[in-house]
């Protein structure tokens, strides 16, 4: 159907950036994004972490992709169970309690890609977020 959006992945800008740690330099491939919110549907969501993915795959070899933005997803804290076969967990002890059906969909592709949701492995003060009434 012409005109029709069939998901939302709003991939703002895509930045590489250098950084020099330890007199090493390090490669990071920036991929600011919005995923689409609760009123999308879940193939709309499937649709963005696509999307997200082929960016990915664009990264230059041997840079650190960081996807940062707001998933419209909360994926809860670590539940202890790590990938079965990598032993890698992607979510850490600290963040907020609740887990919906797209944090649920956010933390398998994050095992299956070995990405880390970096603000869930630092204690911070609060978890709350602006929310629509």
């Amino acid at each position: 159907m012409a005109g029709t959006i069939t998901h939302v992945a709003i991939i703002m800008g895509i930045g590489i950036t250098y950084v020099n740690h330890k007199r090493k330099q390090i490669k990071i491939f920036i991929v600011p994004c919005y995923f689409p919110c609760s009123l999308w549907s879940d193939k709309n969501y499937h649709n963005a972490i696509e999307e997200i993915q082929k960016v990915i795959k664009q990264a230059p070899k041997g840079s650190t992709p960081i996807i940062c933005g707001d998933f419209n997803a909360h994926i809860g804290i670590s539940d202890n169970q790590p990938n079965k076969l990598t032993k890698f967990k992607s979510v850490g002890p600290y963040g907020n309690l609740k887990v919906n059906d797209r944090g649920i969909i956010l933390k398998d592709y994050l095992l299956d890609q070995e990405l880390y949701s970096a603000a869930t492995f630092f204690r911070k003060k609060g978890h709350d977020t602006w929310c629509s009434s």
